[in-house]
């Protein structure tokens, strides 16, 4: 019979102490509440360390911090983290409401807390995470004080709206041109005249982007110090309290829980309260700056000057994408201009029709049409309606009358960029026993062989081309020239495209110094940016490993076909073992 010893353990397991924090919360700034929460932090401290199978892992505070979000609260985060980090193994909480207001929010914290064995308790409700019923009790209370936080906003917004009716603004959001004095907006005279100098650019016929772009040069920034974008310029203009009047409830939440914001176009009374304050631009100026948006946003992209329109922008749609066609200019080989599909130029954007439409050939296609000896831009205008691209070098006219013709556009780019310059890059080639690159056969844009390297070089020599040798400066584009180009822009109020063929260079040169120039000042274009540095090719394998490696090639092979051959033989012998059997 077998004979069973129990070896008893010589050291003895001392229990290990549970890593216990506290997580407070008050929503509202007042002294009754942060009495509140620095009686929650000492009651926990002391609960926590006097306790001796447990070990203080701190307290968790978020002050004036709503609990329908978690994302906002920074303390609650990092209490979470350091749950991760398996620094905490339970979490004490005065309340559910304390912990979230948001049912979903709660439910899917709980339960990752529970996955990663972290234990939460609620004192008010005397509730634990880990019990059996802790979750179901949970979900029915966290439901109670999410409906509770409902209802304390429905009683805010009623306060508010009763405020709105006796003509008093609820905030006090910073308007540039004014200060809050007490409950009062007062005039700031250095912001109202940057708010004046806005509204007279404007009827002075100038975009919102060239209003932009003189501040942005002169180094003004908005009311909080930021740079000047579209989007502010608009809200000014749109702003009726510049006229000494307010509108109160432009805006309103939706939702208490998610926050969400939305503009009221009619959901909800408006209040037009009349002189509140000193006004900054007169009524009459308004209404005329409101007539002249109105205008322009009728006539669309055309409107805006600064922009490179002509007469096909906004017409050109693509019926797949619901997209207009922008229009490109290409000088890599030679100066081009075509039509591209907007949803091209978006990040991993695709069009189904894709190809491109050549400028000219849209002119000539456009005149053949509409019955014209050369392309008339007023007669096109006059007629022309849109055109959809239904398919490749395809196009479909719709007319003002309601005719619908289609004609085809072939886009023959290839055979156009086949320049004499080129030609006798490439017969040069030839001359040297060299074959003519297929990709540079087909203008493609990316160097995909090293010999198309050799004709952008002869390209710069015969014609002064941008390509200068590695380790070089620019020699074509010194920062003088840069610094030219931004002032000349900036002073005869130029766009990018007018900019670029007035000093015949790209587009995207001419944005990128205006946002150095902009950004870092005079001083930034004269630092020498270059890209990436080139890698080049892999080191050529010497002809002694080449030749050992192709040997090795060539025994692997002969000996594979060897097993190849065994393993048949074996085969048929154990067939015709059977077949004896």
């Amino acid at each position: 019979m077998r004979k069973i010893i129990k070896i008893e353990p010589t050291e003895p397991v001392l229990p290990r102490r549970k890593r216990v924090a506290a997580y407070a919360r008050v929503s509202m700034e007042c002294e009754r509440l942060m009495h509140s929460m620095s009686a929650q932090i000492s009651y926990y401290s002391e609960l926590i360390q006097k306790n001796p199978e447990w070990e203080y892992a701190g307290v968790y505070a978020d002050n004036f911090i709503s609990g329908t979000e978690t994302k906002k609260r920074q303390e609650f985060q990092r209490m979470i983290s350091d749950c991760e980090k398996g620094l905490i193994d339970i979490i004490l909480c005065k309340s559910i409401s304390r912990f979230a207001r948001n049912t979903v929010d709660l439910l899917e914290t709980i339960r990752h807390l529970k996955d990663i064995g972290v234990e939460v308790r609620f004192e008010k409700e005397n509730i634990n995470s880990l019990s059996g019923d802790g979750e179901l009790m949970l979900t029915i209370l966290a439901s109670f004080a999410q409906e509770e936080s409902r209802s304390l906003s429905e009683n805010v917004k009623w306060g508010i709206r009763k405020r709105f009716e006796k003509g008093d603004p609820c905030n006090r959001n910073p308007i540039l041109g004014y200060e809050w004095v007490d409950d009062k907006l007062v005039v700031v005279p250095e912001e109202a005249e940057i708010v004046k100098r806005i509204f007279r650019n404007f009827l002075d016929g100038k975009s919102r982007l060239e209003t932009e772009r003189e501040l942005n040069a002169e180094g003004i920034t908005t009311k909080r110090g930021y740079r000047w974008i579209d989007s502010n310029i608009k809200v000014i203009l749109t702003n009726i309290t510049y006229t000494g009047n307010m509108l109160l409830q432009k805006e309103y939440i939706t939702d208490p829980i998610t926050k969400r914001r939305k503009k009221n176009n009619g959901e909800l009374p408006k209040y037009y309260v009349e002189n509140t304050h000193e006004a900054i631009i007169d009524m009459e100026t308004f209404r005329w700056v409101q007539e002249e948006m109105e205008r322009r946003k009728k006539l669309g992209p055309l409107a805006n000057k600064s922009l490179n329109t002509c007469c096909f922008t906004g017409k050109i749609k693509c019926p797949f994408c619901h997209k207009s066609y922008m229009h490109e200019v290409r000088t890599d080989r030679g100066y081009a201009e075509y039509w591209l599909c907007g949803s091209r130029k978006i990040k991993g954007g695709r069009c189904t029709v894709g190809g491109s439409i050549n400028h000219k050939h849209l002119q000539e296609t456009c005149a053949k049409v509409l019955g014209l000896q050369e392309f008339d831009e007023a007669v096109f205008l006059e007629r022309v309606d849109v055109i959809y691209v239904p398919k490749r070098e395809t196009l479909e006219f719709h007319l003002k009358d309601g005719t619908v013709v289609t004609e085809a556009c072939k886009n023959t780019g290839h055979q156009d960029c086949w320049t004499e310059e080129r030609r006798a890059a490439t017969s040069l080639k030839r001359k040297n026993g060299k074959r003519p690159n297929r990709a540079d056969m087909k203008c493609s844009p990316f160097v995909r062989q090293y010999g198309i390297i050799e004709i952008y070089q002869l390209k710069s020599l015969t014609k002064g081309g941008i390509f200068m040798p590695k380790g070089q400066p620019n020699k074509r584009y010194t920062p003088e020239f840069k610094i030219k180009v931004v002032e000349t822009m900036h002073r005869e109020k130029l766009s990018y495209r007018e900019t670029a063929r007035q000093f015949d260079i790209p587009n995207s040169r001419v944005t990128a110094w205006e946002r150095i120039y902009l950004e870092e000042g005079a001083e930034g274009l004269y630092v020498e940016r270059r890209g990436r540095k080139s890698t080049g090719r892999s080191p050529k394998i010497k002809k002694e490993v080449e030749e050992d490696l192709i040997a090795e090639v060539q025994r692997l092979r002969a000996e594979n076909a060897y097993l190849k051959k065994l393993n048949a033989l074996v085969a048929e012998r154990v067939r015709q073992e059977k077949k004896h059997k």
